[in-house]
């Protein structure tokens, strides 16, 4: 029992710190490009010197990293994931992670196609494909007009409209 109670005291002297912190929040980073970071930390008191110097690269073909970047009511996302290409599909359907989606701001890239949207609810794509938007659902289709893309990255940047 006393355990228990001990146990139960910790847990409340948990909560009491964790609520008194401030928590802040920074942009969303989910790698999927390549990238390079360069640490370099000293520490010095009257006795001694500590330095650190870490260095770490990371090269990879896969679609730009995620990021969300607030600018006023509007929010840019940039490489979300929408799936994989798999073998014999050529249509492809899914909702983005966010929504309303600002109009004419949507570029959806499947393998080497890249779909453009025109402002209205349709996408232009290369290779005479298409696509249809829902701009406030977040709900998009593409069609790769025959063409198949196994195990290709497809991914979308868009502008998403924080409501007030």
């Amino acid at each position: 029992m006393r355990k228990i109670g001990m146990i139960l005291a910790a847990g409340a002297l948990m909560g009491l710190i964790l609520a008194g912190c401030e928590w802040e929040s920074v942009t969303d980073d989910v790698s999927g490009g390549g990238s390079s970071n360069n640490n370099n930390n000293t520490n010095t008191n009257a006795n001694n010197t500590n330095t650190n110097n870490n260095s770490n690269t990371n090269t990879n073909p896969n679609p730009p990293s995620q990021t969300n970047v607030i600018s006023g009511t509007e929010v840019s996302v940039t490489g979300e994931s929408l799936g994989t290409g798999q073998n014999n599909v050529t249509v492809y359907t899914g909702v983005f992670a966010h929504s309303p989606v600002k109009a004419g701001s949507v570029t959806i890239v499947a393998g080497g196609y890249v779909f453009t949207d025109n402002g209205n609810g349709t996408l232009s794509g290369s290779a005479g494909c298409s696509g249809l938007l829902i701009y406030d659902t977040g709900a998009w289709a593409i069609d790769l007009n025959g063409a198949d893309i196994p195990g290709q990255a497809i991914w979308a940047s868009y502008v998403y409209i924080v409501p007030k």
